[in-house]
C-alpha cells in the first residue's frame, strides 16, 4: 500500500505540488524558482529559506504507505503463514476461536525517502482511525473490547507488505515504545496526533522499517481495530504529519 503526500504552506512561504512552484515574500520579491517537472522538493528549499518549516502529510493515496495485518491461530500454519497486506483494516486482538488462542498485530511504514536527507525533522504526528463497523475478513467478534491499550514499537528488521506473515514477522525494540490509550467505544475510535518525532527521527537517520502495533497485554479477551491504507475513504487511512526544516 503506497500513499501520497500533501504539502502545507507556512507564513509567507508556499508550495504548489505538481510543478513545485514556490514563492517567498521576503528577500528578493522578483526572484523566481523554475516551474518545471524536473524540479524537486529538495531543490526548491534552498539556503535562503533555512528556517522556514515545511510539513508533509502522508495519507491520501497508497503509494507511500505500507501496512499489513498479522494473524496468529495456535497450531494453524494456514493462518500463521497468511498475508494480510490487502485488507482494509488493521485489527489488533487477543481472542479465542473454538477454544483456540488467536492474536492480531499490524505493521505500518511510511516512505520517508520522500523527505530530503539534508533536513532536520522537528515534528512527527501519527493518527490512526477506527473501524466504523464489522469487517467480514476477520472471523473473531469485532469492535473494541476489554483492556485494549496498544503499544507502538519501532521495527528493527526488513519486511514486505505482501509477504509478511505472523511466522516471518520482523523483530522490534521496546526502546522508545509508546503506549496508546484504549477505549470502551465499540466502533470508530480515532487516535489523533500521537507524537512520534523521536521514533521517526531514528527511522530517517537509520533504517526505516516502520512501526509494529500490538496490544499492551496479549491475553484474551481484548480487541481494537484501525483502518488500513487500503480503505476507500482516504481521510481515514493512517496519517503521518511530518514537519522539517533545513539544518
Amino acid at each position: 500500500m503506497k500513499g501520497s503526500i500533501l504539502l502545507l504552506a507556512f507564513t509567507s512561504f508556499s508550495f504548489t505540488l505538481g510543478a513545485f512552484t514556490c514563492s517567498k515574500s521576503s528577500d528578493n520579491p522578483n526572484r523566481s524558482i523554475p516551474n518545471d517537472s524536473t524540479s524537486t522538493i529538495d531543490s526548491v528549499i534552498d539556503s535562503s529559506i533555512t528556517n522556514v518549516p515545511v510539513t508533509f502529510i502522508f495519507q491520501a493515496d497508497s503509494t507511500d504507505i505500507d501496512d499489513v495485518h498479522l494473524d496468529y491461530y495456535i497450531n494453524n500454519d494456514g493462518n500463521n503463514n497468511a498475508n494480510g497486506g490487502s485488507l482494509n483494516e488493521l485489527p489488533i486482538y487477543t481472542w479465542t476461536v473454538n477454544g483456540n488462542l488467536v492474536m492480531g498485530r499490524a505493521l505500518l511504514r511510511f516512505n520517508l525517502d520522500k523527505i530530503p536527507d539534508s533536513v532536520e525533522i522537528t515534528s512527527a504526528k501519527l493518527s490512526l482511525y477506527g473501524m466504523p463497523a464489522n469487517f467480514p475478513s476477520i472471523s473473531i467478534p469485532q469492535g473494541n473490547y476489554g483492556d485494549n491499550a496498544v503499544l507502538l514499537q519501532r521495527v528493527t528488521s526488513p519486511w514486505n507488505e505482501y509477504t509478511a506473515t505472523w511466522n516471518n514477522q520482523p523483530t522490534t525494540t521496546t526502546v522508545g515504545q509508546l503506549t496508546l490509550a484504549g477505549t470502551s467505544n465499540t466502533w470508530g475510535y480515532d487516535i489523533n496526533g500521537v507524537d512520534v518525532t523521536s521514533l521517526i527521527q531514528d527511522m530517517k537517520e537509520g533504517d526505516n522499517y516502520g512501526f509494529c502495533i500490538k496490544l499492551e497485554t496479549e491475553k484474551a479477551y481484548r480487541s481494537i481495530g484501525f483502518l488500513s491504507s487500503e480503505y476507500a475513504d482516504s481521510t481515514k487511512r493512517p496519517k503521518l504529519e511530518l514537519t522539517y526544516k533545513r539544518k
